[in-house]
């Protein structure tokens, strides 16, 4: 009869990989919400519909933390088609200063 000691290396082997197979996986996935940009709060502005300008530390472009001078979400009425989806992040804001995210 094998001792409880002498079965340790097997069973930590076997929640090694339980944690490599089922727990790294589901963690992984989720490093980026949001990647394409095509979920918050677009609303354009008064002045033109197709941006919107996002203010330092704004909630209105999900998964992302806005920094620096802010930045322009424009939808694909004015920018080049984006690779995915229907919006782009503009980070030089007025072509002057820098956004970061």
């Amino acid at each position: 009869m094998r001792s409880y000691l002498s079965r340790f290396p097997e069973a930590m082997a076997m929640i090694t990989v339980f944690n490599l197979a089922f727990v790294v996986p589901t963690l992984a996935s989720n490093l980026i919400t949001n990647g394409s940009f095509e979920e918050g709060n677009f609303t354009g502005t008064g002045v033109d519909p197709t941006f919107t300008r996002i203010a330092p530390s704004s909630s209105d472009l999900t998964g992302w933390t806005v920094g620096g001078s802010g930045v322009d979400w424009h939808n694909s009425d004015v920018m080049n088609s984006p690779i995915e989806g229907e919006f782009v992040l503009d980070l030089n804001l007025d072509g002057a200063s820098s956004g970061t995210l």
